[in-house]
């Protein structure tokens, strides 16, 4: 019957040790999801949008095959166009005829 008391007493001294480092555990595995956080936000931050003007661009894109299909009148086309080009560099802008 010692082998059993021992192992009692083991597994005793084991559920002692998980209760008092039970906040240590909690704590540390918070901070870990903080700091996760922290670097998935920085990162957005940086390579959130590397090139606004490829959204611009894929939008014309559309817009102009919407315009080809006859989905859109030249006016709605031209007014579109022109909303989208505002944020450009005016030499870039080419008018469509």
């Amino acid at each position: 019957m010692q082998p059993t008391l021992a192992v009692t007493f083991r597994a005793i001294d084991f559920r002692d040790l998980l209760h008092q480092s039970a906040p240590t555990w909690i704590g540390l595995i918070f901070a870990i999801v903080v700091l996760a956080w922290i670097i998935v936000r920085v990162r957005a931050l940086y390579y959130g949008d590397d090139d606004p003007d490829e959204d611009a661009n894929q939008m014309l894109s559309e817009i102009r095959e919407m315009y080809e299909e006859g989905k859109l009148s030249e006016e709605e086309f031209r007014s579109i166009k022109g909303r989208l080009n505002t944020g450009k560099d005016p030499s870039s802008s080419v008018s469509e005829k």
